[in-house]
């Protein structure tokens, strides 16, 4: 397990490295907040095709082979992005940059759901502690050496963790093959009928796009929000952003020991609420202090939002293979979280952060009306926990 969750810690720093240099870029290229947005929508668009192609392929072929190319490409980008001299370039980079990355998320979900059988929630947890604690370590390394090497070295260095991770999974010595569906076995269609599609599977999805909508595109522009609205310089606008991450840590840890004792979705629905008041503090004109305090439980109830939905995804599953459903899962988190920066940095230029950030609100209030029809209708409502 230990190869997963460092693995996990290497792949959310490419994830979260682009939001980290964006000011700068923004102020280097002379971007509007809408343009700077669609730097993160090109990058999460193609992450998005890349995780729903990849978790397909997961479900056929070697999956530690796929992740350890998938880290090679991402930090071969990463390198070469911070060699560009030009916005194209730096364009086309990172979008080859996002296929590498795209292979991790949905295959090494498929693999945790396919190998662990007891404590799974308590995994998961410890699992997605592993990466927030790598993002928190990430912006406060590369926050003080954004002005000290530029965003050139701060892309290189951050590749390097990926070159490791890659050369590990490809000699990992073990190679994990697909849990085969029996209808793709070739077996009679009774088999494969033991687990029905649920119909509440679509709408559960529906649920995480509606606060992915809210969560990706503020976690986005906390360090431009940092620099913009509360007047900070771009090094501590990164160790601000950190926060979320500090949170997000504690928030794990606790959600997966929570989620084996309770329902996860009663949790996932909590989790969901509580990020509200802290959406809307961060609309207002706060002291620092209190700045930090939103951004810290921000990030603590958000990861706790993430091991409810990864566990409950599979007890809404269908008859796809594991890698397939995390696929879709990541798929759809990724097109969200690529609409949601342009659309934020398109409020933005047209009616402020305070606005824009209430705008923010509309659509997690969506996502828990939907939670609270499917806790008061599915059969999830009632289930076990794991």
């Amino acid at each position: 397990m230990k190869l997963k969750y460092f693995g996990h810690s290497a792949n959310d720093i490419f994830i979260f490295i682009l939001p980290l240099i964006l000011p700068v870029i923004l102020v280097k290229y002379e971007l509007s907040y809408t343009a700077a947005g669609s730097i993160l929508t090109l990058f999460m668009v193609i992450l998005a095709i890349g995780s729903i192609i990849m978790g397909k392929l997961s479900d056929r072929f070697h999956r530690e082979r796929i992740i350890g190319y998938g880290f090679f490409l991402s930090s071969l980008g990463l390198t070469a992005a911070g060699f560009s001299t030009s916005l194209a370039a730096f364009l086309i980079i990172i979008a080859f940059t996002a296929i590498g990355v795209s292979t991790f998320h949905p295959i090494m979900y498929a693999m945790i759901n396919d190998t662990v059988t007891e404590g799974k929630a308590r995994i998961l947890g410890i699992y997605e502690t592993y990466g927030t604690a790598a993002i928190l370590i990430m912006y406060l390394v590369n926050g003080y050496l954004l002005i000290r090497v530029g965003t050139s070295g701060v892309l290189i260095i951050s590749a390097i963790p990926g070159y490791i991770m890659g050369f590990l999974f490809l000699n990992s010595g073990k190679v994990q093959l697909p849990v085969v569906n029996p209808i793709q076995r070739g077996k009679p269609a009774i088999a494969a009928a033991k687990k029905p599609t649920n119909p509440y599977f679509l709408l559960f999805i529906v649920t995480i796009i509606f606060r992915i909508l809210s969560i990706s595109a503020i976690l986005n522009f906390l360090p431009i929000l940092f620099v913009k609205a509360a007047h900070f310089e771009p090094d501590k606008a990164a160790y601000a952003a950190a926060l979320f991450f500090a949170g997000g840590i504690p928030g794990s840890l606790a959600a997966g020991k929570l989620a084996s004792r309770f329902n996860p979705l009663s949790l996932l629905i909590i989790s969901s609420i509580m990020v509200v008041p802290e959406i809307f503090l961060l609309s207002l004109q706060l002291t620092d202090v209190l700045y930090y305090v939103a951004v810290l439980l921000f990030g603590g109830f958000t990861s706790g939002c993430v091991i409810s939905q990864t566990i409950l995804l599979t007890k809404f599953g269908t008859n796809f293979g594991t890698g397939a459903i995390y696929g879709i899962l990541m798929g759809a988190l990724t097109i969200t979280g690529s609409v949601s920066p342009m659309l934020f940095g398109f409020l933005i230029d047209n009616f402020g952060f305070a606005s824009s950030l209430l705008f923010c609100l509309i659509p997690i209030t969506v996502s828990i009306v939907l939670l609270l029809y499917l806790w008061k209708n599915s059969a999830a409502a009632m289930e076990v926990p794991v």
